[in-house]
């Protein structure tokens, strides 16, 4: 169970979490708990059905080629499940 608790009954107890958090120039762009909760929207990560053409279209109409220079290398981020 992720998200606010307040007001529960809870069980204190120790429990390990992993938290992947991306920071972009100064902002948190990515918050991801244990690779199943979005800590940024407070919501659970679901599957995307993005393919890598997809995401290389989004990319190439993104201001990312206003900086520097798409290429066919790209890597997938099991926390963020992004390409």
């Amino acid at each position: 169970m992720f998200g606010n608790r307040t007001g529960q009954v809870l069980a204190q107890v120790i429990t390990p979490h992993t938290a992947v958090v991306t920071v972009i120039n100064s902002t948190i762009t990515s918050a991801i708990l244990d690779d199943r909760w979005d800590m940024l929207t407070q919501t659970y990560l679901t599957e995307s059905k993005l393919s890598i053409e997809e995401a290389m279209v989004i990319a190439q109409n993104s201001e990312c080629v206003r900086e520097g220079t798409l290429t066919g290398n790209y890597v997938h981020n099991s926390s963020s499940k992004s390409s």
